[in-house]
């Protein structure tokens, strides 16, 4: 229990070092990717408060969890479970913090999706995958297949 919450501990310090390497190279009005579960969830805040955030989860999940793995709560687990939770979770935070950090220096200042105009942000796409233009994109191949197709649906057992 003890090695768990160390090696949590080690993985908090990286979170903090992070933040600190980010705080001296990223520019000034660079937008740190805040997740919560996916890409439409997927916020940008000011370069302080998310250099300050990443790690503050860290040391929210650190003290959670660690708390929990501890406690009495956690008698009847498998000793394992209680001595990978913490190391795990914060190696999940790390990679999510450094791809937010590695994000904000790519994109600069632009948005998430690729919708800022000009520069495009890190999912931009230079023209449609149909082979059209983006302001008049020409259907070609074949049309969306979500329609319901002859036979399917619910007509029930004996049509089947």
């Amino acid at each position: 229990m003890v090695a768990s919450l160390a090696v949590g501990g080690v993985f908090l310090l990286v979170m903090i070092a992070a933040s600190v390497r980010a705080a001296i190279v990223l520019p000034a009005d660079a937008r740190i990717a805040l997740h919560f579960g996916s890409v439409e969830r997927c916020y940008r805040v000011p370069k302080r408060a998310g250099l300050v955030i990443w790690p503050a989860a860290g040391a929210a999940a650190l003290g959670v969890l660690g708390g929990i793995a501890a406690s009495s709560l956690a008698s009847d687990w498998v000793p394992g479970v209680r001595d990978v939770l913490v190391p795990a979770a914060l190696c999940v935070l790390l990679g999510f913090q450094a791809g937010a950090l590695v994000m904000a220096a790519r994109a600069g200042g632009d948005a998430v999706n690729g919708d800022a105009g000009q520069g495009g942000g890190p999912y931009h796409l230079e023209g449609p995958l149909t082979g059209g233009t983006v302001s008049g994109t020409v259907r070609t191949g074949r049309p969306h297949e979500d329609r319901q197709q002859p036979g399917q649906g619910d007509a029930g057992p004996a049509s089947r």
